[in-house]
């Protein structure tokens, strides 16, 4: 008898954990590293970090279906895909002609809609509100992961030993 409550027990600890993961998915509680578009989005972001050259300029220009040498008479802002946004940032030294020679620099701006919900609110006045509109954009990734690795350390101790 006591088997049978057991497992019993395990059948409804399982059930009550995929009931609270079928209603986490539908309200977008799902962590940034299982949804593969955020991935795709951070690999457009560290487009930027790559060194200029022909490569890293044909490379964001692929986006927008365009190659160095074209061009530049198309628009700079697309809609890659349902949560993905792009916009082109060219500093160019002539104009009218995707030319190495001519470009500065190139930046690719990534806006990722994460729709996800945040709560935001005034405990004074009970204003409470969702936002349902969430992006992020390439710098959140280079403002997060690319810190150094002390960036979080208590540094009270240090004013103090420097004071001795």
């Amino acid at each position: 008898m006591k088997k049978y409550f057991k497992f019993k027990k395990h059948i409804l600890i399982l059930l009550v954990l995929w009931i609270i993961y079928l209603i986490g998915i539908p309200l977008h509680y799902t962590p940034y590293a299982l949804q593969p578009s955020y991935w795709e989005f951070k690999k457009m972001c560290e487009l930027n970090e790559l060194p200029n050259s022909e490569e890293k300029y044909n490379k964001i220009l692929s986006y927008f279906d365009k190659k160095l040498g074209d061009r530049d008479d198309f628009p700079h802002t697309k809609q890659y895909s349902r949560r993905i946004r792009l916009s082109l940032d060219i500093y160019p030294n002539g104009i009218s002609r995707l030319d190495f020679d001519k470009i500065q620099d190139v930046y690719i701006n990534v806006k990722w809609q994460t729709y996800h919900i945040e709560t935001l609110g005034n405990e004074g006045n009970m204003d409470f509100r969702f936002d349902f509109d969430n992006e992020l954009y390439c710098g959140y990734i280079y403002n997060i992961h690319n810190l150094p690795n002390n960036f979080f350390k208590d540094r009270r101790n240090d004013k103090q030993t420097a004071n001795q």
